[in-house]
C-alpha cells in the first residue's frame, strides 16, 4: 500500500482549484449613518465603507476557544465541553494623509461611549454591527465568506509616529469583538 503519492497531492490541490492565497481578501465594513451615539447626535461615515475595504492590509477568519471541563469517569479523566467563546479578531488599514480611517473607527467609538461629560453607554443592539471577511480566488471570487455578528471595536491601536522610518506607511490595528459568526 502506497502511503503518500506526490502525483495524488498535486491531484486534490488542482481538483480543489489550487492553494488559498493569503493576500487575496475583501474586508466589507458596516455604514456608521444615523447610528445613535449615547452624547446626542447620530454617526456619519467620514470615508466609504468600499474605500476602507481597500485600505485593509491583515484581516484574519476567526477561530473558535471550546470551554472543558475534566470529568472522572470510573478510572478514567476525559475532557468536555461545556462551551466556547470567540477570540478578538484584529483588522489593519492603510493610514491615508486625512486620517480617514482614523476618524471612521473614532466616529464608530463615539457611538459606544460619549467622550464628554456625563459619560454615557450606548445601547448594543445601536452600535453592534456585522463585519464581512471573504477570502477571493486567484479570479477576484468569493471562495469563503464569513460574517461577524453583533461586531463592534474593543480596542483601537495608538498610531506610532517616529523620525526613524521614514518610507513606512502608517497602519492602524483595531480588534473587534463579536457574538457569533456565520459561514457563508
Amino acid at each position: 500500500m502506497k502511503i503518500f503519492s506526490t502525483d495524488t497531492l498535486r491531484s486534490s490541490i488542482q481538483d480543489a482549484n489550487g492553494i488559498a492565497s493569503s493576500n487575496r481578501f475583501r474586508v466589507r465594513m458596516p455604514t456608521l449613518t444615523n447610528t445613535p451615539k449615547p452624547g446626542g447626535g447620530t454617526a456619519s461615515d467620514p470615508i466609504e465603507t468600499r474605500v476602507l475595504s481597500l485600505l485593509c492590509t491583515q484581516a484574519r477568519i476567526p477561530g473558535k476557544n471550546f470551554n472543558l471541563l475534566e470529568r472522572q469517569i470510573g478510572m478514567e479523566q476525559i475532557k468536555v465541553v461545556n462551551g466556547y467563546s470567540f477570540p478578538s479578531v484584529a483588522l489593519t488599514f492603510y493610514l491615508t494623509n486625512d486620517y480617514s480611517a482614523r476618524k471612521y473607527f473614532q466616529e464608530w467609538s463615539e457611538c459606544i461611549t460619549s467622550i464628554t461629560p456625563p459619560y454615557a453607554a450606548g445601547f448594543h443592539k445601536n452600535y453592534a454591527k456585522s463585519i464581512t471577511i471573504e477570502q477571493l480566488d486567484k479570479h477576484g471570487e468569493v471562495v469563503y465568506e464569513v460574517e461577524l455578528q453583533k461586531a463592534y471595536p474593543e480596542n483601537i491601536s495608538e498610531v506610532e509616529l517616529n523620525n526613524q522610518a521614514q518610507a513606512a506607511a502608517l497602519e492602524i490595528t483595531v480588534s473587534f469583538t463579536f457574538s457569533n459568526f456565520l459561514i457563508k
